[in-house]
């Protein structure tokens, strides 16, 4: 698994690559403080947001980039 993170200002995105495909949920914690999601894709779900992000992407049997903008506190 991969992830980036890019942070512009007062928001931040999160892109998340599964290459071994296996299709299996992933659980992101990032431990930074984040207020909300602003956009996610159909395949990544904002668990919580607040002192901590937490993710779960469903990343399916294709090797592609997974996105999350969020806020940051």
């Amino acid at each position: 698994m991969s992830v980036l993170i890019r942070r512009r200002g007062r928001t931040a995105t999160l892109c998340v690559s599964e290459p071994p495909r296996t299709g299996e949920p992933v659980e992101i914690i990032w431990d930074h403080p984040v207020r909300a999601s602003v956009r996610a894709e159909d395949t990544v779900e904002v668990v919580a947001t607040g002192r901590r992000l937490h993710l779960r992407i469903t990343p399916g049997v294709v090797c592609t980039t997974h996105e999350c903008e969020v806020t940051l506190s």
